[in-house]
């Protein structure tokens, strides 16, 4: 089994060239929010820009924009009032896409899933209720040819893969490395010694992160690094680096704060000195 660890992470960045613009990192599609959960769309925004992306557009619904502009002020924003409205614009401006954090399992969240899997030819990260929406459509993986990247806690891969967490958490090697050859997608299976395994079956399990991590809005933040890093890094040197990076700053915030007081928003403020 392979380690993610400073050893292995750390030699995927480099210093940036003194001539370099916005254009050399990318953009990310951040496809996030709803009316009732504003702040996953907040919390995965500003991981991404904390992340050295060059620009993050919010594709986001218009009755959030105020709430999500006032806290992210670095994106762009794409607001909708009707599903796929100006999405296949921005679809074919951006480097990576990270759909589903607090979009909530509406027809809406359906549609755009849908049509992003259809017409993405980017990598796509797909998220929480992005993955709960999924879990009822698997055949949408096989009509795409985009990178997928999925990244499910147990229960969330539950559902996936028909499999109970009691199954997946005792034999989550064998079970992971098939279901990412079945669907040729990229997983990232969420918990404990995180376990990242590509389409090939090559597995890597991560070395940082605590217990503290275990609370509302973690994932979301790990999609927002994850969609930076996928904009501008190879697709799986970012993988890697984002889950070490995302454990990571659970660590120096647990050290800091204690694990009972670890949250996304004082994870946050560790990533600057993380990088």
């Amino acid at each position: 089994m392979n380690l993610i660890d400073y050893e292995l992470v750390s030699k995927n960045f480099t210093a940036r060239d003194i001539y370099a613009h916005k254009g050399d990192f990318g953009t990310t599609l951040m496809i996030v929010g709803s009316y009732s959960m504003a702040g996953a769309a907040i919390i995965s925004s500003r991981a991404n820009i904390l992340s050295g992306v060059g620009i993050c557009n919010i594709y986001c619904p218009q009755s959030i924009y105020p709430i999500v502009a006032g806290s992210v002020p670095e994106a762009i924003y794409t607001p909708y009032a009707k599903p796929l409205e100006k999405l296949e614009k921005a679809l074919k401006k951006s480097d990576c896409i990270v759909i589903g954090c607090g979009m909530g399992q509406s027809e809406s969240t359906m549609q755009i899933l849908q049509f992003v899997l259809e017409n993405s030819t980017v990598p796509v990260i797909v998220d929480a209720d992005g993955l709960n929406c999924l879990s009822r459509n698997m055949q949408w993986l096989k009509n795409s040819n985009a990178p997928i990247i999925l990244t499910p806690h147990l229960k969330e891969m539950s559902r996936l893969c028909k499999k109970s967490v009691d199954e997946i958490l005792q034999n989550r090697v064998n079970i992971s490395t098939q279901f990412a050859k079945e669907y040729n997608v990229t997983l990232v299976l969420k918990g404990h010694n995180t376990l990242v395994t590509f389409p090939n079956g090559t597995q890597f399990v991560n070395m940082s992160g605590n217990a503290g991590m275990a609370t509302g809005g973690s994932g979301d933040m790990l999609c927002g690094i994850m969609g930076a890093l996928c904009s501008y890094m190879p697709l799986n040197e970012a993988v890697t680096s984002s889950v070490f990076v995302h454990g990571a700053a659970g660590d120096v915030c647990a050290a800091e704060y204690s694990q009972t007081s670890t949250c996304p928003t004082l994870m946050l403020k560790t990533l600057p000195k993380i990088y």
